[in-house]
């Protein structure tokens, strides 16, 4: 399924990616650049050895900037993450950021080291919150942030079909359940650690994009985000039983935050009923 974003005119996203590319000391010809059109809240144009990023309105682009900043604030890792290479660019009403580009490819679908895993999980929630708070998200911004009850209350359950609202009121209680206790448990959290986010090479992590999501967070959720794309048979080898059991509700929630997110971002009533035909068939499995 396309998914058509709105889009900046392409002759300014390009004059101003040459810019940046000259503020950052970098050339590259435009008929080499390799354009990725499927982040909802930005436009990446891939040029050489520098990645930009272009926000697709005004409050992508102010988001993207708050989540730069965080970025360049990350502590070194043993991964790479996109710093900036240059100060952000506004450009005919459109801003970019060039950051670097990470290496690597994402792995596939399907099982991968445990140890690699757990290692990753780790550490990114190991992270010290201290200086990066005013920088972070809204917990569960995916899905609403502070009012994710009410929007998935109100605006998503009621659109299941009823052989399904049960079953999703149901998974929405077991979610505001665990809120409570989620709160003792709060790290710092990628917030969308999984799939194209996460680069490998040679059997190890090289870099973790997408850090626009990230908050003060239960780190059961990434875990479910990264038992999602790896596989739940690996689950117990990630982390203790305890954070495994939140995860397991994480993952059963995630139907409605898929619908949520649409919903929110006003997509177009057609792509809002395939979400919501997914996620009814995911329900009732």
């Amino acid at each position: 399924m396309r998914i058509d974003y709105v889009e900046p005119d392409r002759e300014v996203v390009i004059e101003l990616v040459e810019q940046l590319l000259h503020d950052s000391g970098h050339r590259s010809a435009p008929e080499r650049w390799q354009w990725i059109h499927v982040g909802s809240s930005s436009l990446v144009v891939l040029a050489d050895q520098v990645a930009v990023r272009i926000g697709r309105d005004d409050e992508s682009a102010r988001q993207m900037q708050r989540s730069q900043r965080l970025v360049d604030r990350l502590p070194r890792l043993s991964f790479e993450v996109p710093r900036s290479l240059v100060a952000p660019r506004t450009h005919a009403g459109v801003t970019g950021v060039a950051v670097i580009r990470i290496p690597g490819e994402p792995h596939p679908p399907g099982p991968a080291d445990p140890h690699v895993l757990r290692a990753l999980l780790d550490e990114v929630h190991a992270v010290p919150l201290d200086d990066l708070r005013p920088f972070l998200a809204p917990a569960r911004a995916f899905y609403g942030g502070d009012s994710w009850r009410e929007v998935l209350r109100e605006q998503v359950v009621p659109l299941f079909p009823e052989s399904a609202r049960a079953q999703a009121q149901n998974r929405l209680d077991a979610l505001e359940s665990l809120h409570a206790l989620a709160a003792s448990h709060q790290t710092f959290n990628h917030s969308d650690l999984a799939g194209m986010n996460i680069h490998w090479r040679s059997g190890r992590v090289v870099g973790v994009l997408d850090w626009d999501l990230a908050s003060e967070d239960d780190p059961a959720e990434d875990l479910a985000s990264l038992a999602n794309w790896h596989g739940w048979d690996l689950i117990t080898e990630l982390a203790e039983t305890p954070t495994v059991r939140r995860a397991e509700v994480y993952r059963d929630a995630f139907p409605l935050m898929i619908v949520g997110f649409a919903v929110l971002r006003e997509r177009p009533e057609s792509e809002v009923e395939r979400t919501l035909e997914r996620a009814t068939a995911k329900l009732l499995r």
